[in-house]
């Protein structure tokens, strides 16, 4: 088996055809719009473009020069001539001195990554241009070990889709059995109704004489009245009723709407992309200093077990704060705390369901970028069950949905393995023998 030293350039020429946008659209040839980790490209018959296009021929050999390490290449099999954007680049191939198969397979493994932490400044997070790709030097076999290696994996390939394809499916299913969960939930299906608990409807009556004390007070202000959509299709529990978010909150608010003066570090300022299912996240927080922070609490003010819920952009992702005096946020986090004798936790799970999650969807779409406004979040409607009962419900919800983590964990573990493998079996066969 030989090995040689072999420059990219050696077996690949860059075609270098390129358009300014006005040519690319007279030429109104089909667009690639992007390849996926598996190689598949996907094609716009016609999408107008304000940036420099390249152009692939059939036969090129077409990669993405952001995701190349990942698998984001094909070969362009179209019956057209078809442009690309600059991030993409294309090449024909000498067929004498290189087997595609076996170069597709090649730049996915974790070989072809340590090169390019070797030989590009920046390595693989760098976009890899054609000047890059073509200089970089690889041990390369000859024609023939190369044409063996791409069969054997070209038949291994199967077997890992199917695994991945497996994965894929279980995934889908635990998420429907975590749905599944949260509809019986609400529906008062988890757990079993306890006869001698104060029925929802008494519930709602003491918040509401509560909320009228606090109103003469002046220390909430008066509420506007919202009638219940008795057209929603859900059938719960005797002793439960339905509600609206403002009928068992004690506050409702979105966030600072004035451009907070950001900071280094200080206090956490929340916006929508730190809110998810499965918690706040603070690896991507902006800051604010004690004095804009004390400014900004003054109208909304997060503590412990207040509810959060993103309201920009991917609407409707719901958690709770975990900790007091420590956050703002801005317009695209709303803020719902609830009354001492609701369990936020229920109101999370409820606000999760494909029933909330379903009203949600609907009152978002009013404007051309999905946006839920307050108004509508105080009309949400719950279904609300006793006091006893949604501390039940709680705490099986917990139990559930920590074995539904523990399957799914189990099932990344399995496509983990597949690739981990995957990639023991392509060292093994992109190793020069010795």
């Amino acid at each position: 088996m030989s090995w040689q030293k072999t420059k990219i350039s050696e077996f690949l020429t860059e075609r270098k055809d390129r358009f300014k946008p006005d040519k690319a659209n007279e030429l109104g040839l089909p667009r690639i719009e992007k390849i996926d980790f598996s190689g598949t490209i996907y094609i716009n018959n016609f999408k107008p473009t304000k940036t420099g296009m390249i152009l692939v021929k059939n036969g090129d050999l077409v990669i993405s020069g952001i995701n190349v390490e990942k698998g984001a290449l094909a070969i362009y099999k179209g019956a057209t001539d078809a442009l690309a954007t600059i991030h993409y680049s294309s090449y024909t191939y000498d067929e004498n001195r290189i087997d595609i198969d076996y170069l597709k397979w090649y730049l996915q493994s974790n070989i072809f990554r340590n090169i390019l932490k070797e030989q590009v400044k920046g390595g693989i997070k760098t976009e890899i241009k054609p000047k890059t790709f073509l200089n970089l030097e690889i041990m390369l076999p000859d024609l023939t070990t190369q044409k063996k290696i791409a069969s054997k994996l070209n038949k291994l390939e199967w077997n890992v889709k199917d695994l991945d394809f497996t994965c894929f499916c279980n995934k889908e299913l635990i998420d429907k059995l975590r749905q599944s969960i949260l509809q019986e939930a609400i529906q008062g299906k988890l757990v079993p109704q306890n006869p001698n608990d104060e029925p929802a409807s008494a519930l709602l009556k003491k918040i509401k004489a509560e909320k009228e004390q606090l109103i003469k007070a002046g220390k909430i202000k008066k509420e506007k009245y919202i009638i219940l959509d008795n057209n929603l299709e859900i059938v719960i529990p005797k002793n439960w009723c339905m509600c609206v978010v403002q009928d068992i909150s004690l506050k409702v608010t979105d966030g600072e709407h004035l451009t907070p003066q950001r900071a280094n570090s200080g206090y956490f300022l929340l916006s929508a992309r730190n809110i998810t299912n499965q918690g706040l996240k603070l690896d991507n927080v902006d800051y604010v200093d004690e004095r804009e922070f004390n400014r900004i609490r003054k109208r909304c003010n997060p503590n412990k077990s207040d509810i959060l819920i993103s309201c920009s952009g991917s609407v409707g992702r719901v958690c709770l704060a975990d900790k007091d005096n420590c956050y703002v946020m801005v317009r695209s986090v709303a803020m719902v705390r609830p009354h001492k004798n609701i369990y936020p936790e229920y109101l999370v799970y409820a606000l999760k369901s494909d029933f909330l999650q379903k009203q949600i969807e609907k009152s978002s779409k009013i404007t051309a970028q999905a946006n839920l406004f307050l108004g509508k979040i105080l009309e949400l409607q719950i279904p609300l069950p006793p006091t006893e009962e949604q501390k039940r419900i709680v705490t099986r919800v917990d139990e559930l949905m920590k074995l539904c983590d523990k399957l799914g964990n189990e099932n990344n573990n399995a496509q983990k393995a597949s690739s981990e493998l995957l990639q023991a079996i392509m060292q093994k066969y992109f190793t020069p023998e010795v």
